[in-house]
């Protein structure tokens, strides 16, 4: 099983994992047959274990609450970004500005609050400050296929035409079908 291997990896005994039941045949036969490599193992084997991560409680622990506030916070950054495009789209832009502004100092690495915060800009009138804050959503996740077109129309705006077109064919390139980006070029 899984767990059986994980357990063998970790004591440093992997060549004992084996994928059938065949497998395990020849394995445990071929461990008889090695005595001294047997004795080995049953004379080392506590040691081993104690030794191991599989009996590091510290290490266990920190390694399971960085899990759950990873969890944790992957689901609540969604319910703000969820809040914040509600007032985004009621025309509420300060209010929805606060709260991705809030997402950000709390975990820079959201690329979707970093476009939204430049669609806010675009509608501010601020094609430069667009052109940043979609820059740095790109640098987060180059295939965030909406940032690259947003990104082509704050360089339209701005007069940079041929920038407007390397994004929107960016755009494309992640996806063939984005409408958006066709209508642009």
């Amino acid at each position: 099983s899984r767990i059986t291997g994980s357990i063998l990896y970790h004591l440093g005994v992997d060549d004992l994992i084996v994928d059938s039941p065949e497998g395990y045949i020849a394995c445990a036969q071929e461990l008889a047959a090695d005595g001294m490599r047997l004795g080995k193992l049953r004379s080392s084997l506590r040691e081993q274990i104690i030794r191991s991560p599989l009996c590091d409680a510290s290490a266990y622990a920190l390694t399971v609450e960085t899990a759950y506030r990873e969890m944790w916070q992957t689901w609540t950054v969604q319910q703000a970004i969820d809040l914040a495009v509600q007032h985004h789209n009621s025309g509420d832009l300060s209010k929805a500005e606060d709260i991705y502004n809030q997402i950000l100092e709390s975990n820079p690495n959201q690329p979707a609050a970093w476009r939204l915060l430049g669609l806010i800009e675009q509608q501010k009138g601020d094609p430069e400050r667009a052109v940043e804050l979609f820059s740095k959503a790109i640098a987060h996740n180059p295939e965030f296929v909406e940032a690259h077109n947003d990104l082509g129309v704050s360089f339209m705006a701005l007069g940079q035409n041929e920038k407007a077109l390397a994004s929107y064919k960016t755009a494309l390139a992640y996806n063939p079908n984005y409408p958006e980006a066709h209508v642009n070029l």
